[in-house]
């Protein structure tokens, strides 16, 4: 069970991105399918909560950031693109 709720990795991502992202990113505890982060299924980010952080229409198809907050300790431990 984690200590750190999905409520609280929200507050955690805001407060790292800036409010203005409140009702653009979502919360969910699976990792997106990339090869920028394929490293993460076997370092311990699969026992994070996952941000999805859009992007500007203007960027690249297909790219995304993602920020992983962990579960136990409320840390951010991962903050980068996410994409094919």
């Amino acid at each position: 069970m984690p200590v750190w709720t999905k409520e609280e990795a929200l507050e955690i991502a805001i407060k790292h991105l800036g409010e203005e992202y409140r009702d653009k990113i979502k919360v969910t505890d699976k990792l997106p399918r990339s090869r920028n982060i394929h490293m993460a299924h076997t370092t311990g980010l699969k026992k994070c909560w996952v941000i999805h952080v859009p992007y500007p229409v203007s960027t690249t198809i297909d790219l995304g950031r993602v920020i992983c907050i962990c579960k136990k300790s409320g840390r951010i431990i991962f903050d980068g693109m996410a994409g094919e």
